[in-house]
């Protein structure tokens, strides 16, 4: 017996403008049931954030058996800088509201991210960080091109404690502070959590792991939990000539066969060796990498 019904995979997307293939949005969903169910999952590339969310909500609104959905975008910061931004007793709500009120994101795409960022790292007590990079036709105040030295202003540091494990066993994990060039990891987290907030309005079963759901594996019928996933941890199928599509392709095998193998639920519990405060804080992925 299998945990989830679907198993849905997004590769996420910070583009300021509409795109298709390469570097877009690819979703990729896998079935317990139907033609599909032992095959390849549906393929989709939808040009905008805001046609993905469509997609889902009129894909997902009707869905009775409960859907994991594995989403390739960090969800949180190290924990050092929550609690900079935020203060002690801050909680991922309260991430979402503040990273949400900084950024515009339009239906086609167009966002603020850099200058988000820069007001972000006043806010942090910037001006050089920990917030970092641009393109090199653009200036914002506050925000530096490179990179600052962390830990940053002596406290925060650069890593998720998943991103450091997952670091030491040779995967080219980003920081979430970096928002531009090659794998802008930050630029994805600044359009995730707004575009998250506007779907969990919509679909009222939505629940973010582990911050809405905690540690465990006991998903409710019709609900539908978004967990942070790595897709470079995987080989590639070779199922599409678009790395992207491939991607979300083998991201959504994995997780329907991982379900069916019964090691879903170990990648649904408390990591090992990790505060749980912490965890609880900087998310966790569903990874195998980073487990133990």
């Amino acid at each position: 017996m299998t945990l989830f019904a679907r198993w849905i995979s997004i590769d996420w997307s910070a583009a300021s403008r509409p795109a298709r293939g390469r570097d877009s949005i690819w979703i990729a969903d896998a079935r317990s049931d139907g033609p599909r169910a032992g095959g390849a999952p549906a393929l989709d590339n939808p040009r905008t954030r805001s046609a993905a969310g469509t997609l889902l909500v009129d894909r997902l609104s009707m869905e009775a058996g409960p859907t994991l959905l594995g989403i390739d975008a960090s969800l949180s910061l190290p924990s050092s800088g929550v609690t900079r931004l935020l203060g002690e007793e801050s909680t991922w709500d309260d991430l979402v509201a503040r990273i949400h009120g900084a950024v515009t994101d339009d239906d086609s795409n167009a966002n603020n991210r850099f200058e988000a960022a820069a007001s972000l790292n006043r806010d942090l007590g910037g001006p050089d960080g920990p917030f970092w990079g641009h393109p090199p036709t653009q200036n914002h105040d506050g925000l530096a091109a490179t990179r600052p030295t962390f830990p940053w202003d002596g406290a925060v540091e650069e890593y998720r404690v998943c991103e450091a494990r997952m670091r030491a066993r040779g995967f080219a994990v980003q920081s979430t502070w970096k928002i531009a060039y090659q794998a802008s990891v930050g630029g994805q987290f600044l359009t995730v959590l707004g575009w998250l907030d506007r779907l969990r309005r919509q679909l009222p079963g939505l629940r973010v792991f582990p911050f809405d759901t905690g540690f465990g594996a006991e998903p409710a019928p019709g609900e539908v939990w978004v967990a942070e996933v790595w897709p470079g941890e995987f080989a590639l199928d070779g199922a599409h000539e678009v790395r992207d599509a491939d991607q979300v392709s083998t991201v959504a095998r994995r997780l329907r066969q991982a379900d069916r193998d019964d090691t879903l639920a170990t990648l649904l519990s408390p990591p090992q060796g990790v505060d749980p405060t912490v965890a609880l804080a900087e998310g966790w992925p569903i990874s195998f990498a980073a487990a133990g």
